[in-house]
């Protein structure tokens, strides 16, 4: 079966997107199609999408509706679960593959993700982290009483050689010494019921629940900028989540026969470029630091592969581009213009915005996203809201933008307020130029100067560009841009962030 999304490339010569909605597709015909809010995707692109979708989840017997995210949190039990690609950190539970009753123990083997992974960092049941020693023995009340250790935890990473789980291997030696799961990371756990029901309520809680939950690395990466990473051995790869990173390895990854992208269909210089802003340092109101952009989460292959690269890519800030037949990601950060556009190579006339629409307008953001100090549930962080811009528009306009990658509130409310102050620059122009703005790539800032248009002066980013091969022309489609859109003060404009006591004792009820 042809890769869809190959057979896209072969016709398509650039591919355009921002967190939002996809920019602007180039093919080598010179001919284009644009998206754009209420414009929907071209056919080609929906199609491709839409035969991705569906071969993942028939290859995976999946229904055609998405999983909630927060379902990630309690175990599967089904036939053929979701195959699970996480990135950076992942806090969840799994789908079973084993599970025994012997009293007093019980035993639950969990399938947590779908590839190779990382460390297990902490097993956490009833909100608590378990203890557990080099043995994976419970070491700490109440989950040890000081002579029985009520719970044993093992960890296979996945890897392509990896053997029969020992507690398994242990406690059932009649398993054949195939059931591997090979290519899956796992975690089974032993439980010790308790003497009686008084004790398994002292133990595990009153809930009669048992659902742990696993915060773990996810996959390992290939990261050029590492001399000893070879791109076509995995095995040389390690953990990252490195937004661009990420985004490439979700990209390339081998779901059962399918992938979006081949690996010789990354640009990955420019990922490697991308990688060094996303790791970039920034801080926080309480005097740390923290990277730029990182990715912390799951996808599965019921997911639709658009949504899940726009929330990816609202993650770094960024586009994503498919330039020459390979991909690489532009990570949002302050640039210079790499051209001006005067006006002598102007060859057409103007269409110019001057401003937005009053429907664009934001001056007060919420966003939802990861929160470690809420068992990395996702919610919604503090609001941030302009007090200048709420003054002059006269009213609060709000919005809430999901972020289901970023764990931590400093860093979505540093990405929210990118989303705020790019919303009040509604500039855009359209024209035709002489061939010298072939200097200007989809994606970078160039700056405008017309001597006889000066209220058109300024930076912009190129959105899209369409030679006319017959006169000599190249169309260009430009946005306003600003670097002061990243400017960022944590002392001052980084919002306290407490969770709400009612609305935890409302859940808990």
């Amino acid at each position: 079966m042809p890769d869809p999304i190959t057979g896209l490339a072969s016709t398509v010569g650039l591919f355009l997107f921002n967190a939002g909605v996809p920019l602007a597709v180039v093919n080598a015909a010179t001919t284009i199609t644009l998206f754009g809010a209420g414009l929907g995707l071209a056919a080609g692109i929906s199609s491709a999408a839409n035969t991705l979708s569906q071969s993942l989840n028939a290859r995976q017997g999946l229904g055609e509706s998405q999983r909630a995210t927060q379902g990630l949190r309690f175990p599967v039990r089904q036939a053929i679960p979701d195959q699970r690609l996480v990135l950076g950190r992942a806090t969840s539970s799994g789908a079973w593959f084993f599970s025994r009753s012997k009293p007093p123990y019980i035993w639950i083997g969990y399938l947590i993700a779908a590839h190779e992974c990382g460390d297990l960092e902490e097993v956490v049941l009833n909100a608590e982290a378990v203890r557990l020693n080099s043995s994976g023995l419970s070491i700490a009340a109440p989950y040890f009483d000081g002579t029985t250790n009520f719970l044993k935890v093992s960890y296979r990473a996945g890897t392509a050689d990896q053997a029969i789980d020992p507690i398994i291997a242990a406690d059932f030696p009649s398993m054949p010494a195939d059931f591997r799961q090979r290519g899956h990371a796992t975690v089974v756990i032993k439980a010790h019921y308790g003497a009686d029901d008084d004790e398994h309520r002292a133990i595990y809680g009153s809930g009669g629940a048992f659902n742990p939950l696993f915060r773990f690395k996810g996959a390992k990466v290939y990261d050029p900028r590492k001399g000893a990473h070879v791109l076509a051995d995995p095995t040389t790869w390690t953990w990252s989540d490195n937004a661009s990173l990420c985004l490439a390895r979700w990209l390339i990854h081998p779901w059962p026969n399918m992938r979006l992208v081949r690996p010789d269909q990354i640009d990955w210089d420019k990922i490697a470029a991308a990688a060094d802003i996303d790791d970039l340092w920034r801080g926080r109101k309480d005097g740390t630091a923290e990277r730029n952009h990182t990715v912390n989460g799951i996808v599965t292959s019921s997911e639709d592969p658009l949504t899940v690269t726009r929330s990816l890519l609202s993650t770094l800030d960024g586009l994503l581009i498919l330039d020459g037949g390979k991909y690489h990601t532009i990570p949002g950060n302050p640039r210079e213009p790499v051209m001006t556009l005067h006006q002598d190579m102007l060859a057409s006339g103007l269409d110019f915005q001057a401003e937005a629409s009053d429907r664009d307008l934001i001056n007060t953001i919420k966003t939802e996203m990861v929160a470690p100090d809420r068992e990395y549930q996702t919610v919604v962080g503090p609001v941030l809201a302009d007090a200048e811009l709420v003054a002059a528009d006269g009213q609060t306009l709000e919005t809430t933008t999901s972020l289901r990658f970023v764990e931590g509130h400093q860093r979505a409310q540093r990405l929210g307020n990118r989303i705020m102050q790019r919303s009040r620059d509604g500039r855009s122009l359209a024209a035709a130029w002489t061939t010298e703005a072939n200097r200007a790539p989809a994606g970078s800032v160039v700056r405008v100067y017309l001597r006889d248009f000066p209220q058109v002066n300024g930076l912009y980013q190129v959105r899209q560009a369409v030679p006319d091969h017959q006169t000599g022309t190249v169309s260009l489609q430009l946005t306003g841009w600003s670097n002061a859109v990243f400017d960022w003060n944590a002392a001052t404009q980084e919002r306290d962030f407490e969770i709400d006591q009612d609305v935890l004792d409302a859940e808990a009820a």
